[in-house]
């Protein structure tokens, strides 16, 4: 029963982290992008 709510903790943090890593990411590449113009 642990194991489980430490895999779905893992999931959940795995799934928030991703696209927080992705939008910053994104971020990153449209700042200096948006400056150039």
């Amino acid at each position: 029963m642990l194991l489980i709510g430490v895999v779905c903790v893992f999931f959940a943090h795995t799934y928030f982290i991703l696209p927080t890593c992705a939008f910053f990411t994104l971020l990153k590449f449209s700042i200096p992008s948006s400056f150039n113009l």
